[in-house]
């Protein structure tokens, strides 16, 4: 699989693949979830990814100890959707935590074939319009909006733990064939920047504003 993410990389002309998306790819060929900062500690002030969320939408690097966390947006995407990197993708998906996903995650309109975890994670802006997707696990972590209008989810949407959004969270027309959580997620802007459409399973929603 690194194989083919680096020929991807040289056809887009992207440069060198980074550390974080190596051990990117190390997570979603076992299984496991891998962590992307030195300190496992939840409560370090240094796996806060607000801390981290400026470098989501721009070109600017992170103090160079902590490049490690940083994942291409575009990277993502091709690991998430490329049909023949999904052949040595483990069921458990993709599942990363203290990354930071730079650029926009646009997944619109895409099937995308892999369960995506990003735990206590920095993200630009997400967009996953009219998509077809699997369980989706943002907890803990931070994103500039998740944009998520009509999208087919065949799994659970997960923003716990404290999740935060500075903008737009948005699952309106969404059926959700899983549960839909966002216990103690907070929303930056007004509650009304939460929205989401039916689904068939249990809806656990105490955000706050």
């Amino acid at each position: 699989m690194l194989k083919l993410l680096m020929k991807h990389v040289r056809a887009e002309r992207l440069g060198q693949i980074l550390p974080g998306e190596r051990c990117m790819v190390k997570a979603a060929a076992t299984g496991r979830s891998i962590w992307l900062d030195k300190s496992f500690d939840d409560d370090d002030p240094g796996n806060d990814p607000t801390r981290w969320i400026s470098f989501t939408v721009s070109t600017q690097r992170p103090e160079s100890e902590q490049e490690r966390r940083l994942i291409r947006a575009d990277v993502l995407r091709w690991l998430s959707l490329n049909d023949k990197a999904q052949k040595f993708i483990d069921p458990m998906g993709i599942r990363l935590g203290a990354a930071i996903v730079q650029g926009t995650l646009d997944l619109s309109y895409a099937n995308v074939l892999t369960a995506l975890t990003l735990n206590y994670s920095a993200l630009g802006p997400v967009k996953l319009r009219y998509s077809t997707a699997r369980t989706i696990d943002f907890s803990a972590s931070t994103a500039q909006f998740v944009d998520a209008t009509s999208p087919k989810i065949n799994g659970d949407v997960l923003f716990r733990r404290g999740f935060t959004s500075r903008g737009l969270l948005d699952f309106s027309a969404a059926p959700v064939h899983g549960n839909f959580v966002c216990s103690h997620a907070i929303l930056l802007q007004t509650p009304e920047s939460l929205s989401f459409g039916p689904r068939s399973g249990a809806i656990q929603n105490r955000c706050s504003a």
